[in-house]
């Protein structure tokens, strides 16, 4: 998707089945694909439905959270991009695995729900503790661009910050946050949370400001959130099982899911999901990935299903 050009024309929103032509003082024109496709990469995985994160080669990294109501999964998968899987770690103190993210040297960040700990983790696999002060309940992870690591506790509904050397403070504390789930930051540094039992983007200023940023509508509750970059994030709608996209103004555009529960694949807008939880960009900004429950009709969240949504793209004629 060309984000820049979202950017530079904020006003402008998807239209199903339809394609605007614009031009604009010396630019080519551009044509706009208006609605992207949703396949799925896998089904039955062997994984309850934690946090998704994607290195910078394009492998998959799928936390196994483990059956809910309990949250004593142990287990992180990697998957190739094209479908293959493996066990990337498991065991060494992880329990409840949720959330997760890489710093820019492809440490990979590892929240654990249930042991209120987060662990790094190399790219060679090995694990050590980052921190367990100032954490309970932690479930979304997020980096600035210092590798300062951000951690959303549900049971506290607050926010750590850590340091890259480990210095554990307390960046927010604030009733506005309802078990703060996903998070992330915009280029500015700016947080945005996703409740988890409420339909609120919550935005805090490094200032410690916090805010309503966005209300997403008929959602009982929210997944996570990521931030793709040139002003558009992705926020997981679980209670309407569909995925919006937001940008930096706080409007909110329907991406995928018709709003029914199910996995069918097909034009975005079309498709179905089951109760989707957390989602990740591949390095070429083209598609987005996300897990979700296999089952389509109860709260059982093994096995679990990735899907992909191959982002609507724009080309120059």
């Amino acid at each position: 998707m060309d984000h820049s050009y979202y950017k530079s024309l904020r006003r402008i929103r998807i239209v199903v089945f339809m394609a605007f032509v614009l031009s604009v003082g010396g630019i080519a024109p551009v044509v706009i694909s208006q609605q992207g496709v949703v396949v799925t990469t896998l089904t039955d995985l062997s994984s309850g439905t934690g946090g998704v994160a994607v290195d910078a080669q394009g492998n998959i990294f799928v936390a196994d959270i483990g059956p809910n109501p309990t949250w004593r999964g142990t287990t992180i998968y990697q998957v190739t991009p094209e479908g293959d899987v493996s066990v990337f770690v498991s065991g060494q103190g992880l329990l409840g695995p949720t959330g997760n993210a890489f710093d820019t040297k492809g440490n990979l960040f590892q929240s654990s729900l249930t042991g209120s700990q987060v662990h790094k983790i190399t790219p060679g696999g090995e694990v050590s503790l980052f921190t367990n002060q100032g954490v309970t309940g932690p479930v979304g992870v997020a980096l600035d661009s210092d590798d300062n690591v951000y951690i959303a506790n549900c049971r506290s509904a607050s926010i750590q910050k850590v340091t890259p050397e480990g210095v554990s403070t307390r960046f927010i504390s604030s009733n506005l946050l309802n078990c703060p789930n996903g998070i992330a930051l915009d280029e500015s540094n700016n947080v945005y949370v996703s409740n988890f039992r409420n339909g609120r983007v919550i935005k805090i200023t490094q200032g410690g400001e916090a805010s309503v940023f966005a209300s997403v509508p008929g959602s009982g509750n929210l997944g996570h959130i990521t931030y793709a970059g040139d002003g558009i994030f992705y926020v997981v709608s679980r209670g309407t099982h569909q995925i919006y996209a937001l940008n930096l103004e706080g409007e909110l555009t329907l991406l995928a899911g018709s709003g029914e529960r199910g996995h069918h694949n097909g034009p975005a807008l079309e498709a179905t999901f089951s109760l989707p939880n957390d989602l990740s960009i591949s390095p070429d900004g083209k598609k987005l990935y996300l897990n979700e429950m296999a089952n389509t009709e109860a709260n059982i969240n093994t096995p679990s299903v990735l899907r992909v949504i191959h982002l609507p793209e724009a080309s120059t004629e």
